[in-house]
């Protein structure tokens, strides 16, 4: 959907100008690098095993790499986790558990991983 904000209002309003769209796939795009080299790491010193481990973070320790940049407060937020490819379904970390009693929220990368926030309101 175009943007359709006057000129000098959508970078601070509109999430669908360009702008924004390209600021947050940067983001996105860091995040996955982030998570490709923290797993050939994990990989080359602990094996296949590694491949599979999900990371969760209270959302102030985890790193700025996973801010929020597309979603609505980090006020409420609680947890971070980072899903890697391959696993489909993670109970704990959905709706109304102690992840996220009131809310999770999902962002999918571009390597296949999904990042998950947990809030509590």
């Amino acid at each position: 959907m175009p943007c359709t904000c006057y000129e000098d209002q959508h970078t601070e309003w509109c999430w669908e100008h360009p702008l924004k769209a390209k600021a947050r796939q940067d983001a996105r795009d860091a995040a996955s690098v982030w998570l490709d080299n923290w797993r050939d790491n994990m990989m080359a010193a602990c094996g296949e095993k590694a491949a599979n481990t999900i990371l969760v973070w209270q959302h102030y320790k985890a790193p700025e790499v996973f801010e929020t940049w597309d979603l609505a407060s980090q006020d409420d937020m609680d947890w971070i986790a980072a899903i890697p490819p391959g696993i489909d379904y993670v109970a704990w970390a959905d709706y109304g558990g102690g992840f996220g009693c009131c809310d999770v929220e999902e962002v999918e990368l571009p390597n296949g991983w999904r990042l998950r926030y947990g809030y509590h309101s």
